[in-house]
């Protein structure tokens, strides 16, 4: 699994969220002393940009924050149904 994330603090709560530590070589489980994921198992690399991450290999990208800021229609389940999601700018904020 490899986690493009440039924010320190971000990174922090990942590795809190993933469970993350480091392997110990001498135990089966370790995955020969990399960094992993203990709630999965799965190894876990870090990475300041996109750029870095292998290339070559089966790839799925999930960018929540990403989608966020792109320029599209957004919609969210309410307890009235579907609702398209606005954002609006307060005159006095100007």
């Amino acid at each position: 699994m490899h986690l493009v994330e440039c924010s320190p603090a971000l990174r922090k709560l990942q590795h809190n969220a993933l469970h993350y530590t480091e392997g110990d070589p001498q135990r089966k489980n370790s995955r020969d002393g990399n960094a992993f994921s203990a709630l999965s198992g799965a190894l876990v690399s870090w990475h300041a940009d996109l750029e870095q991450v292998p290339r070559g290999v089966p790839t799925i990208i999930i960018a929540h924050e990403f989608y966020d800021a792109l320029p599209v229609h957004q919609f969210q389940r309410t307890p009235r149904g579907w609702s398209e999601k606005l954002i609006d700018i307060a005159e006095d904020a100007l």
